[in-house]
């Protein structure tokens, strides 16, 4: 009896645990959900309030009051723009380091050209009197376009590099345009900008930009043709040359302001020249090598056009004026959309 007793106990306290063990459980999941219940129910009829209460706001709204508020919806889109196109001006240059590298490959097949027998020769009939000269340095400059670096492939080069960097400026700007388009879509007195074509919205972002670029007195760069390319690289040619010192008459001080009277063409080829016409001063000392003295002077030259010094800017001077020129157009015109698309 005694044991049967103990076992009555035991079971009534198991079942009493058990019954406050669930009872607990039943309560942490109620609080639990009880937060989301009344975020829920709270959400729901703020919602409901937002309904009532917003198309009254919206129609009390000044206009100046509903560009402001795009432009705050649209200021992250034009942020990220801006930021997207300062990081292509820290890119690589794809056109123009692989030149460079084969220019770097042909330097002792040029210097056994240039030491070798034929050059030799040419440098004595140079030095014969009442010869007219000048074999020994148009053979030079000859082998040097051939094996090194050509001042064709050179001009080439930079206005391929310019010509992506402004596509894909355009390319940055269009998938604004499309995420600026979705974002405004639910914004009360801009209808006119809700259904439109991408294409034609596109349309409508370039003649803001021409207006723009007006009004803020910046370089527009939106047609990538031959004629902006040619001169936006004719203009790096020009100040690197000056910078490596083609002058006597050729290019003088301020000339990178008139170099177009040259051509984009004949300014890498008077680049290219200088670099053989240095030939001379090593030919004077024996005792420096003469491929390390080129393969140092393609690497300053490399350097000039790429990123410039604290005197010439070089592409990447180039695409830092550009990004910010084309910033202040981009706001403009982004305003200029907004107000027409209120009128």
């Amino acid at each position: 009896m005694k044991r049967f007793g103990n076992w009555k106990l035991n079971l009534a306290l198991l079942l009493l645990f058990s019954t406050c063990a669930v009872s607990m459980y039943a309560v942490s999941i109620y609080c639990d959900g009880l937060p989301d219940y009344f975020w829920n129910r709270a959400s729901r009829n703020a919602a409901r309030e937002i309904e009532l209460v917003a198309p009254i706001e919206h129609s009390t709204l000044s206009r100046e009051a509903r560009i402001a508020q795009a432009k705050l919806r649209l200021a992250g889109h034009l942020l990220r723009a801006k930021e997207q196109t300062e990081q292509l001006v820290l890119s690589n240059f794809p056109s123009i380091d692989p030149l460079f590298t084969k220019a770097h490959d042909g330097i002792l097949p040029f210097t056994e050209v240039c030491l070798g027998g034929t050059s030799k020769w040419k440098m004595i009939l140079d030095a014969i009197p009442l010869r007219r000269g000048g074999e020994h340095e148009a053979f030079l400059k000859q082998e040097f376009e051939s094996k090194v670096l050509s001042s064709r492939d050179l001009e080439r080069a930079i206005e391929q590099t310019i010509r992506d960097f402004i596509l894909r400026v355009r390319d940055i700007e269009s998938e604004m345009l499309v995420d600026m388009k979705t974002d405004i879509e639910d914004l009360p007195g801009f209808e006119s900008l809700h259904g439109i074509d991408p294409m034609a919205m596109a349309t409508k972002f370039d003649e803001a930009l021409a207006h723009a670029s007006e009004k803020v007195g910046g370089d527009l760069y939106a047609n990538v043709n031959k004629q902006l390319v040619s001169l936006l690289a004719g203009e790096v040619l020009a100040q690197v040359a000056i910078r490596l010192g083609v002058s006597g008459g050729i290019l003088g001080a301020g000339a990178a302001s008139s170099w177009a009277t040259f051509g984009v063409g004949l300014l890498a080829s008077l680049v290219v020249d200088q670099l053989v016409t240095r030939l001379w001063d090593w030919w004077a000392d024996p005792e420096i090598e003469l491929a390390l003295q080129l393969a140092d002077h393609l690497g300053s030259l490399h350097r000039l056009i790429c990123d410039g010094d604290e005197q010439t800017p070089g592409l990447r001077g180039l695409f830092r004026r550009i990004a910010s020129e084309r910033e202040a157009v981009r706001r403009t015109a982004v305003d200029d959309i907004l107000q027409d698309a209120l009128n």
